[in-house]
């Protein structure tokens, strides 16, 4: 593949690309395509790899270009964090906040990856996350924007560990977190395959109980506390509980976990 009449800035995650035209040869059959910048979108020629690269050299050369012309502008960036490789996240990241900085650039980031969200809120927004940053929920007849600057959002954990003993929700949000991390350190133990039938039906679902998990949420959560909870009650019951009363609540400004009973 051949780009024609460029040239780079010396920057790291600045590189401008400039060219006219792009010459992309099959190296099997010798055949050449050459086309346009602005003919980018659609090709059926480039494999998503090349796809990918010249996406993101094109993104950076309009960037580029309406820097040095001192334009106004307004970035709609959509789920950019699964156009690219994740492990480049904090490069990618690193171009938005570089975006940010420029008085005459504006941004509305959009993702459905709720750990970049939060790498963003850090990284670019710093103090700012709690009026600038939101999440989408809908229900039947609109979108509502929630502000997603609280703690509960940002920084979760403390408060589920503080408050586990008396909420249901919080206590059947950690089966798969308490799994997960069993996974990590142990592997296909007891306690793992005993979680796994609370998020898969099997023979044994319906017969676990509150005193059967206990050992194994208190060897992976610190500091928690679940003797507020009859220890003969059946786990199956409140996963079929807690997920009737989310279903059963309106939306309401606010994002938190706990709210509601």
């Amino acid at each position: 593949m051949e780009i024609g009449n460029r040239y780079f800035q010396q920057s790291v995650l600045k590189y401008a690309l400039r060219f006219r035209h792009i010459l992309f040869t099959d190296e099997k059959t010798g055949k050449k395509v050459s086309f346009k910048r602005s003919e980018l979108h659609g090709l059926n020629i480039l494999s998503q790899g090349e796809k990918r690269a010249l996406y993101i050299l094109n993104l950076i050369f309009e960037v580029e270009s309406r820097r040095n012309n001192k334009q106004k502008t307004l970035f709609i960036v959509d789920d950019i964090a699964d156009s690219f490789d994740y492990k480049n996240k904090y490069a990618i990241i690193q171009y938005l906040k570089d975006i940010s900085e420029e008085p005459m650039f504006y941004q509305i980031i959009l993702t459905h990856n709720f750990d970049f969200f939060r790498t963003i809120q850090e990284r670019i927004l710093t103090s700012n996350k709690w009026d600038n940053s939101f999440i989408a929920q809908r229900n039947k007849d609109e979108i509502v924007l929630i502000k997603a600057g609280k703690k509960e959002i940002t920084n979760p954990f403390e408060q589920w560990r503080q408050d586990i003993d008396k909420e249901k929700k919080i206590f059947v949000a950690c089966i798969p977190f308490v799994r997960n991390l069993i996974d990590f350190k142990e592997g296909n133990s007891e306690n793992y395959m005993l979680l796994t039938s609370l998020l898969h039906i099997k023979d044994d679902s319906e017969t676990i109980n509150v005193g059967k998990i206990k050992e194994a949420y208190l060897d992976n959560l610190k500091g928690i506390n679940l003797d507020n909870y009859d220890q003969n009650d059946k786990v199956l019951d409140y996963i079929y509980s807690v997920a009737d009363a989310i279903e059963a609540e309106k939306i309401k400004d606010d994002s938190s976990i706990v709210d509601g009973n």
